[in-house]
């Protein structure tokens, strides 16, 4: 069950800012956002997995994920998961650069990318003050107060450059940590455009019967299932880049158009060149 501890998400909103707290049956999908993402682990992820790779993602970690780039979240077994998300859109981050007078004021947000992962972690003390700044903008959000609900936003951003003034070095996640659907995922994750269930089976010495059955018990769908969601997604990032949907359907790993584009409105319920749908996180 996901419980809304403040503010909701909006689709094709140019700033988002929400604080969610899941319950142990919280599962998660490879997804991707045409926005800039500021992830806050307050509890209960263990790992952080972006474009392929796996990071460790510990109490208090704030993430920062580049635009387009599929990523997902591992939570810890029967845990309470709570989080703080902010996506924001590369125009506010235009127009707020210009009021600045400067590219450098962003650069800890828009510099981002798999060789300069942005990650630091929050004392207790950073942690009280981030999510009340949470808390203060949905709130003013709610009443719909545009200027003062810019002026939190713009507050929200100077602390967490300050945050990010001293960045801590990534650690790579502990693969003996995950569980055995999750290390399917990521061995999915390095050649999920052709590779198949018998592949991910051998790749972790099960049976076909025994790996889908642990692994829907766990994340609510097949392996089969799994890879497509995740060719979706990849396909919806060259949809964003500018690809017809035609290129976007094999450069994603599905191999018959028509096969892509049915499955495609099946998952996503609008057809594939129907690129409206991806200014919002996806």
């Amino acid at each position: 069950m996901t419980i809304e501890i403040s503010g909701s998400i909006q689709e094709n909103s140019d700033i988002v800012v929400s604080h969610k707290k899941t319950g142990d049956s919280y599962i998660d999908v490879p997804h991707m956002h045409s926005q800039y993402e500021i992830y806050y682990n307050i509890h209960g992820a263990k790992c952080f997995m972006c474009e392929g790779r796996v990071y460790a993602c510990n109490s208090h970690n704030l993430i920062i994920v580049p635009k387009i780039y599929a990523h997902k979240v591992f939570v810890e077994k029967g845990a309470e998961y709570e989080r703080c998300i902010i996506s924001v859109d590369e125009s506010v981050i235009d127009m707020l650069s210009m009021l600045c007078q400067s590219d450098e004021c962003f650069s800890w947000l828009t510099d981002v990318n798999l060789s300069n992962v942005g990650v630091t972690k929050l004392s207790e003390s950073e942690n009280n003050v981030f999510v009340s700044l949470v808390e203060k903008y949905t709130h003013i959000d709610e009443s719909n107060d545009k200027l003062l609900s810019l002026a939190c936003f713009i507050k929200i951003l100077a602390f967490l450059k300050k945050c990010f003034d001293s960045p801590q070095s990534v650690k790579t996640a502990d693969m003996e940590a995950l569980t055995a659907a999750e290390r399917a995922i990521v061995l999915i994750e390095q050649k999920f455009k052709t590779i198949t269930v018998t592949d991910v089976c051998r790749g972790l010495y099960f049976s076909e019967d025994h790996l889908n059955r642990i692994f829907k018990a766990e994340t609510g769908m097949t392996v089969k299932q799994y890879i497509t969601v995740r060719k979706l997604t990849e396909a919806k990032k060259y949809l964003y880049l500018g690809k017809s949907a035609k290129e976007a359907c094999f450069l994603s790993g599905f191999r018959d158009y028509s096969n892509f584009r049915r499955t495609f409105k099946n998952y996503e319920g609008y057809n594939p060149g129907n690129l409206e749908e991806l200014t919002s996180p996806i």
